[in-house]
């Protein structure tokens, strides 16, 4: 077992184990968790794409002639999409491999592939929305309120999941037509979705964690100490963890019990859950992800 680090070690409540780390060549752009394959999918600032299997060894490499500025990957880890310099979409298959190109027409802000990889949706910097089958042909296209920063596919539904950093959380069928809107009454940080149970949840800073069903009804909240900037949870929602502005990870359950905390000596670029909640991943933007488990 690797040596855990003192950040880990020094925390409050039931002491994880450091399951496994990996260094990448260059600072981390983004990570990806595949809840179906259990691989870390990374990017780094040169270009750099891995896949690293759920025991921390590498599977694959390869070096992308430029940095992937937005980056998705499929639940099953057969298809990836990513977009270059401002609004270039780029699709992979498992190996890395470019499957084709295509220029659109506005500055990308968010993206998201659905868990089998087949479609892609594309949030635009004017408000613009795209969703592509698998040979870019457009399937459906839609305006929102505000720009998109977060996008998740709905997983046993044709459905999308977007919202806009302030005021807005909304679903979209694949052809663009809306099902329903909802008002975000604070800033969100960012978005994930229990698919098991069918929840969205938004990182509200000070307002905490908020919940809403698939069908935007609101569900609840969780408080916590600290100002909630990032989220991640188990397919249940019955475990997640939540990074704060004030560099803390708390590790909790749906009862609201702490099961652990602890300070972290750099700024979280991201946090990831596995699907039964038994691991999380932490990324340093440095170029380390740290798996911890309990």
């Amino acid at each position: 077992m690797p040596e855990l680090p003192d950040w880990i070690a020094d925390g409050r409540g039931r002491t994880p184990e450091l399951l496994w780390s990996f260094r990448t060549d260059a600072p981390i752009v983004d990570v990806v968790l595949t809840r179906e394959s259990g691989e870390a999918i990374i990017t780094d600032e040169i270009g750099g794409i891995y896949r690293v299997n759920s025991q921390g060894k590498l599977a694959g490499i390869t070096r992308f002639p430029q940095k992937l500025r937005l980056f998705a990957w499929s639940d099953d880890g057969k298809f990836g999409v990513g977009v270059i310099s401002k609004n270039v979409l780029v699709r992979f298959d498992r190996n890395f491999s470019t499957l084709w190109e295509v220029e659109l027409s506005a500055n990308c802000n968010a993206l998201a592939i659905d868990p089998y990889g087949q479609f892609t949706a594309v949030g635009f910097e004017d408000s613009g929305n795209l969703i592509l089958d698998p040979f870019h042909q457009k399937v459906g296209l839609f305006q929102t309120m505000r720009p998109v920063r977060f996008l998740h596919f709905v997983q046993d539904e044709p459905a999308v999941i977007c919202a806009a950093e302030h005021g807005m959380l909304s679903c979209f069928d694949l052809v663009g037509k809306n099902i329903w809107d909802e008002k975000l009454w604070s800033n969100a940080g960012d978005m994930a979705l229990s698919p098991l149970n069918h929840q969205i949840w938004m990182a509200g800073f000070l307002h905490g964690l908020q919940l809403y069903g698939y069908n935007g009804e609101t569900q609840g909240s969780y408080l916590v100490e600290g100002s909630v900037s990032k989220i991640a949870v188990s397919g249940k929602g019955n475990l997640f963890a939540a990074y704060t502005l004030e560099k803390q990870i708390l590790w909790m359950d749906s009862d609201s019990e702490l099961l652990w905390q602890a300070s972290v000596p750099f700024d979280v670029q991201s946090i990831h859950v596995d699907i039964l909640g038994r691991s999380l991943l932490i990324v340093d933007p440095v170029g380390i992800v740290y798996a911890i488990g309990w």
